[in-house]
């Protein structure tokens, strides 16, 4: 098989995974062609040895730049998406735009004004539900994936968001998380119940909260690791959600990846851009027993 490729080279049959074009001269029938290139468009590394990478990112129901978003989920090329807070806007650039790099797309959305989710993978899902709220606002969706052969579950979160009117000065910020630390803890209850016991876990997203919160420690007590903070010096330092005071902009760590601890993280970014008032979490995780 000879591909001519995007760019005016050629794409030897052995390497047809790397070929843009959609045109090939091959001796099989069209159907045939066609197949071998859409799986080849949607083929993932062996995620069974060599990982897979994940990014969470409230895109904030206010984003109306559309081509930004689509722009920074490009640049993060994740494996596994999730989202917080997409318009059904969004959610129609996303399918349009973003169809050939993702083929498992799931979307929700409540009508309330930020209640939407969205989970982009390139791995098949074998389970995906919504979890309404019991306590909050917004619930949180359930999923799992087949990485690899291996089954990953993945609950992505959107605690309720704190009071800001609280956040009148600098010494306000501290109450602000404080007032809602209880309520958080009893959002993330439910959600830790419905998951399986004994499988890979992922639990990521907007957790409007801090790595020291009540649903930071109850995580950790369930062997659960802040991949971010096991790979960077002082990384609350590093902010994912921004807000102005005045003249003063602050800067705080709430968005969070967390996971189970047959996983590592090995690299772990903050993005800037995309027109959110939160910057996207991408983490590259590996298998310990594969890493070691």
């Amino acid at each position: 098989m000879r591909c001519d490729c995007a760019d005016g080279e050629e794409c030897a049959g052995d390497n047809v995974e790397t070929c843009a074009s959609v045109h090939c001269e091959s001796d099989p029938p069209s159907g045939f062609v066609v197949s071998v290139l859409f799986l080849a468009r949607y083929a993932t590394p062996d995620a069974a040895t060599k990982g897979f990478s994940v990014a969470t990112w409230n895109v904030s129901h206010d984003n109306t730049n559309l081509a930004e978003m689509a722009a920074m989920i490009r640049k993060m090329d994740a494996d596994l998406v999730c989202l917080q807070e997409p318009t059904a806007a969004a959610e129609r650039m996303i399918r349009n735009e973003l169809n050939r790099t993702y083929a498992y797309v799931h979307f929700s959305s409540g009508g309330q004004y930020a209640d939407g989710f969205g989970m982009l993978s390139k791995f098949p899902f074998t389970r995906t539900n919504f979890l309404a709220a019991k306590h909050g606002l917004f619930g949180a969706w359930i999923a799992a994936v087949n990485v690899g052969g291996r089954n990953v579950q993945i609950a992505n979160l959107h605690l309720c968001p704190p009071d800001t009117r609280r956040l009148q000065s600098l010494l306000g910020a501290p109450k602000m998380f404080e007032e809602s630390d209880a309520l958080h803890l009893r959002e993330i209850e439910p959600v830790w119940k419905s998951l399986a016991i004994g499988t890979t876990t992922i639990v990521l997203g907007d957790f409007n909260d801090f790595a020291s919160s009540s649903v930071a420690r109850f995580l950790s007590s369930r062997g659960l690791i802040d991949g971010f903070g096991s790979t960077t010096k002082t990384p609350d330092a590093h902010g994912t959600w921004s807000c102005r005071l005045g003249e003063r902009e602050l800067s705080f760590r709430i968005d969070h990846i967390y996971h189970s601890p047959e996983l590592q993280t090995v690299e772990s970014r903050i993005l800037n851009g995309g027109g959110s008032d939160h910057r996207p979490v991408i983490s590259r995780l590996v298998w310990r027993s594969e890493h070691q």
